[in-house]
This record gives structure tokens, sequence and C-alpha cells, in this order.
């Protein structure tokens, strides 16, 4: 689940994200899943579109690990 913002080219956005691991061994099923929170901005050219994010993981033992994830991309279309 997602939402953002655009103002001119650059769009600011929101998202939710849940994985579930289903071969896992768990002793309830919600041990199963993975959830996160993105918040991201990208400059929305035609051909290039450079993008940034962090993540924080919701799962509190992923919390203990990792504080968050700082990242960057970069997506071409290619017509």
């Amino acid at each position: 689940m997602d939402a953002g913002y655009q103002i001119n080219k650059l769009l600011i956005s929101t998202e939710f994200i849940g994985v579930a691991i289903i071969s896992q061994q768990a002793d309830t099923f919600g041990d199963r899943f993975v959830n996160m929170f993105n918040l991201g901005a990208q400059w929305k050219e035609d051909v290039i579109t450079p993008k940034v994010f962090y993540k924080i993981y919701l799962r509190e033992e992923m919390r203990d690990m990792i504080d968050g994830v700082l990242g960057l991309g970069v997506s071409v279309s290619i017509d």
C-alpha cells in the first residue's frame, strides 16, 4: 500500500510493505510476517528517475538488529 504527493517533478511517497515467509517454521502464523514502512522521494524525469528512501522495520525483533535502511536507486526507462 502506498501514497504520494507530486510537486512538479518531485514525488514524495510513503509505503507500507508486508512480506509473508510461508516456508519458515514458526510458533504462530503471525511470526511469518515482516512489515516495513518506507518514506522516499524521487525526481521524475522522462528517462532517468533517481530515488532515495528510508525503510523502517515494524517487527520488534528486526528493529533490535537494524535501526533502518537508507537506500538509493535509479530507474531507467527505455522507449
